[in-house]
This record gives structure tokens, C-alpha cells and sequence, in this order.
């Protein structure tokens, strides 16, 4: 199942276009609402496909997924080795 939707994808881009840095990834997850028997479980590998295809390419993934939330809560940054 498909989740491309033109109106999330566009305002999902708007936020990464104008404020790349400040773009944090985020999801409900365990998904409570589903859990709670209220919706359908979310495909969460399409989200995560969502999500790469809004990004475009590896660093701004890697800044929205890692770097951005760094700095937001003050994490230890990642190093790789």
C-alpha cells in the first residue's frame, strides 16, 4: 500500500525546503491509536519511504534523522567509525 498523498507530500517538503535544519523525524509509534483499536496500522516502511523521498538524498536524511535531533535535545553527537 501506497502512502503518497499530494497534500502531506507537499507540506512535508515545504518544511524540509524552508528550514532543512530544523526538520526532526517523528511517529507515534507504537502506534497508540492503532493499538487502541481506533485506526489501521500504519505501513511503517512506507513512512520511512515517505520520508527518503522527501529528503532527496543521504545527507539531508542523515541531518533530518540524526544531526537535527542532536541538536535539538542536546544528544552526544554520532561518530562513525
Amino acid at each position: 500500500a501506497s502512502t503518497e498523498d499530494p497534500t502531506l507530500d507537499a507540506l512535508a517538503q515545504s518544511y524540509i525546503d524552508a528550514a532543512p535544519d530544523r526538520v526532526v523525524w517523528g511517529s507515534d509509534w507504537p502506534h497508540a491509536t492503532a493499538s487502541a483499536g481506533r485506526h489501521p496500522l500504519p505501513d511503517d516502511a512506507a513512512q520511512v519511504d515517505a520520508l527518503v523521498r522527501w529528503a532527496g538524498d543521504a545527507d539531508l536524511l542523515r541531518q533530518i534523522l540524526v544531526t537535527n535531533p542532536e541538536q535539538l535535545y542536546g544528544f552526544t553527537p554520532v561518530t562513525s567509525h
